[in-house]
């Protein structure tokens, strides 16, 4: 909605307002001095008893522009007497300001740059996606929940993506290393300028991989030097050998949907994962796993940050995304899906609590007649009985 009153940007004159003080919203008494928290308090109560009802009453927020601010500057619109805060920069780039006339000319000035800098962005991305149209496409994308983005495999491009979207340009240099790093992704790789000689190890490695995935090491290794024959290595190793699928020699391709969580999957001994899928603000789209250590409730938290692992991880949960979360409920006595403490033997044996099992329509008494059957046939999977029947000490 379209502010109105006398203070937003549109209809600010400042020579309409005198200053009353300076104010952090964020104080702790124990840090000021008594006078200096008096005039805290003074200002407060100013605020508070003839404060305007705009942003900072309602949301804590700057009365003028509506962003968040620790270190405030509180003046009186001298027209109504109505008292008001503002940010700092608003107070020291706006409020200062002498009159209406130099307020007017320094707005201009910031609408004029924003306008040229919209332009730019405009001519860049025009001119990026005609040089670029394959790389454009993909850093352009928005990252959409349970979609995987184009750029997934590779982490600096995902970010340099972000920066992207956000800034609207990137750099000649930074044009160049993107089309190089997105170029390697797809299996292209390029000699780099000034790079030293291969050594006769990768040469002999690369020649290997090659071979292996019926292609001509010649054509393949000619030209790189000791940087991008790594790279080329590395795509190699992502290629399939002659004879094998995509799927079946890349773990990071088909990589299930895994919902947000905590997951217990059992590979030589139970593991701990804790599942995020963003649906909002910067990461949303991405899949983030972290693997938990230690006593439960206290955990140590591990970022996956392998995209080989992760994947490896995922598609474990994802192969019984049920079965994940009630083992760890089970094995670590915190619910698999918001993490709780399970506080009663049902709620163990189930390995959910009461709570989420009803919000997600599962039988929690039936899980736990499961958990109760399962723990009796492992006992009895250990137990060791002589011929009359009864039990051998250990």
């Amino acid at each position: 909605m379209t502010r109105t009153d006398a203070h937003s940007p549109a209809n600010l004159n400042p020579e309409d307002y005198e200053y009353v003080g300076t104010l952090d919203v964020q104080r702790n008494p124990r840090y000021h001095s008594p006078a200096a928290n008096r005039e805290a308090k003074r200002l407060f109560d100013l605020l508070e008893s003839e404060g305007f009802d705009g942003n900072f009453r309602n949301k804590g927020t700057c009365d003028h522009c509506g962003v968040s601010f620790r270190y405030g500057v509180v003046v009186r619109y001298t027209i109504t007497g109505d008292v008001l805060i503002v940010g700092h920069q608003c107070g020291s780039e706006r409020f200062a300001l002498g009159s209406q006339v130099e307020y007017d000319r320094k707005r201009a000035e910031s609408q004029a740059k924003a306008q040229a800098t919209r332009e730019r962005n405009t001519e860049f991305e025009a001119d990026f996606r005609e040089s670029h149209p394959d790389l454009a496409e993909a850093m352009y994308t928005e990252p959409q929940p349970n979609v995987r983005h184009p750029l997934a495999d590779n982490d600096i491009l995902l970010d340099m993506s972000h920066r992207l979207r956000q800034y609207g340009t990137l750099s000649e240099k930074q044009v160049r290393f993107a089309s190089d790093l997105f170029a390697e992704m797809n299996g292209e790789v390029r000699p780099r300028p000034n790079e030293a000689p291969a050594t006769e190890a990768q040469i002999r490695f690369a020649t290997t991989l090659c071979e292996e995935r019926g292609l001509d090491p010649k054509t393949e290794l000619e030209g790189l030097g000791k940087q991008s024959i790594s790279a080329k290595i590395d795509a190699l190793k992502k290629t399939p050998k002659a004879g094998q699928s995509k799927a079946e020699y890349d773990v990071t391709v088909d990589v299930p949907e895994v919902p947000e969580g905590y997951y217990a999957i059992d590979r030589n001994g139970i593991e701990f994962y804790k599942v995020d899928a963003p649906t909002e603000g910067k990461w949303a789209g991405y899949v983030f796993v972290t693997r938990l250590h230690g006593a439960p409730g206290d955990w140590n938290r591990e970022p996956v940050k392998d995209r080989t692992a992760r994947a490896k991880v995922l598609r474990a949960i994802g192969s019984d995304v049920e079965a994940a979360t009630v083992l760890f409920g089970r094995e670590s006595a915190y619910c698999g899906i918001c993490g709780s403490p399970l506080s009663d033997e049902t709620s163990r044996y189930a390995g959910i609590g009461p709570v989420c099992a009803k919000n997600n329509g599962i039988d929690q008494a039936a899980l736990a007649a499961e958990g109760r059957e399962a723990r009796k046939q492992r006992v009895l999977a250990t137990e060791r009985r002589d011929a009359d029947g009864d039990l051998i000490p250990f």
